[in-house]
């Protein structure tokens, strides 16, 4: 019941606080963000996912839970709404309307609900993940893609890896970085989860064949994934 109270005061906050947001222009055509926050991919062999603003340790920074709950009819209506004004304004041959909604979560203050269709997806991330001297503690990001970007794994789980950073992205030296992990799943996978170390498991949001979770690490990690069974039929280790 907490975590939903500092939630919502969390997205008034950024509500009241729309009108003098500034869209980055500047960003690359898949890429739109608010604030001074930018989407990182991380591709990288040595998985140098991002650097983003969470002073030490989750308990001292960030609201998180490794499993996720469901986000309500009002935070998906108004999100939605932040979302597709905000792929308005992105420069790019992007649709100005979004494609149907697949996943959605809430885990501590911060929500990410995912769109897909026709071969590209957007992914919109309202809350709070900064938690350092010199940024916001509020945040909404948006991030464009194909289905072609998510290179990761194989056809029974295939992701991509995010991270999201201050702009610019080589900000204070010793903060830790926060990783996404957006994808696809074939028909057999019923649930993803995710070993992220000294964090644990990870629950992913797995609906409508897609699967999103995030975690406060950049750690190595080990996505699997479970038939409705429980039998573990794939897995794929990002290191």
């Amino acid at each position: 019941m907490n975590d939903l109270i500092e939630f919502e005061d969390v997205i008034a906050e950024l509500r009241d606080g729309l009108n003098d947001v500034q869209f980055d222009r500047e960003q690359p055509t898949r890429r739109s963000t608010i604030r001074r926050m930018a989407w990182v991919p991380a591709v990288a062999a040595s998985l140098v996912l991002a650097v983003v603003a969470i002073t030490p340790g989750i308990s001292d920074g960030i609201a998180w839970a490794a499993v996720a709950r469901p986000t309500t009819p009002d935070e998906q209506t108004w999100i939605t709404d932040d979302c597709t004004e905000s792929l308005a304004t992105t420069p790019g041959d992007w649709p100005d309307t979004l494609p149907p909604l697949m996943t959605s979560e809430v885990r501590g203050n911060t929500a990410t609900l995912n769109f897909a269709g026709e071969g590209w997806f957007v992914t919109c991330v309202v809350g709070e993940l900064f938690r350092s001297d010199g940024y916001e503690p509020g945040l909404s990001v948006v991030t464009m893609g194909y289905d072609e970007d998510l290179t990761e794994g194989d056809d029974r789980l295939r992701f991509n890896v995010l991270g999201i950073a201050p702009d610019p992205v080589d900000g204070p030296e010793g903060i830790e970085a926060t990783t996404f992990v957006i994808g696809v799943v074939s028909e057999d996978v019923a649930r993803v989860v995710i070993d992220v170390g000294d964090l644990g498991e990870v629950e992913a949001t797995v609906s409508n064949g897609w699967f999103t979770a995030w975690w406060p690490s950049r750690q190595h990690f080990v996505v699997r994934g479970f038939a409705s069974d429980g039998n573990p039929i794939a897995e794929i280790a990002k290191s």
